[in-house]
């Protein structure tokens, strides 16, 4: 029997290696470990200070890091998420109280940035409906942005929140759900 010795396979590995070389290395690597896309994200990720909400149709999360505020919508109607800049300064009024007269029980009229949003949309406040809770519910978060615009986002209990890029969906996975 002939022995080969490690050239072949040496040059077997470069050649493979080689078909590689073309593809460049992503500046950026994603903070998720699931879950993650097969493109390179657009930034490096911003780690923030955030703040949750429920309604009766949906959810906001205010970034502080960015100023935004995403409105996530449970319908099938579009888009089914928003983005907003948070324009809401220290000093305006909180809530309107003329709001609460058609206010079913057990549900709050949202307060500050996300009241802000809610009370001066309509759109917004028809498809969310009312908060389930009076406060909203602080957490850290990181938001990364995909090349194509997706945007991810921790979710407050180690889930991840996928916004596709247009508006046209998004996803929660929880956290330790399998990869689909």
């Amino acid at each position: 029997m002939k022995r080969l010795g490690y050239a072949p396979v040496l040059a077997i590995l470069l050649v493979g290696l080689s078909a590689c070389d073309d593809v460049p290395p992503c500046e950026n690597t994603w903070f998720m470990r699931d879950h993650r896309p097969t493109d390179c994200a657009r930034d490096p990720g911003r780690r923030s200070h955030a703040t949750f909400m429920q309604f009766e149709s949906g959810f906001m999360l205010w970034v502080t890091q960015l100023d935004t505020i995403y409105v996530l919508y449970l319908g099938q109607s579009s888009p089914r998420w928003q983005a907003f800049e948070d324009t809401f300064e220290d000093g305006m009024i909180e809530y309107d109280p003329a709001l609460n007269v058609d206010q079913p029980p057990y549900t709050y009229q949202p307060r500050r940035g996300m009241g802000l949003i809610w009370r001066e949309r309509a759109e917004v406040r028809n498809r969310l409906g009312w908060a389930v809770a009076e406060y909203e519910f602080p957490f850290e978060t990181i938001v990364q942005t995909a090349a194509d615009g997706t945007v991810y986002i921790r979710e407050r209990h180690g889930g991840l929140f996928v916004l596709d890029a247009d508006g046209a969906d998004w996803l929660l996975y929880e956290p330790d759900s399998p990869a689909s």
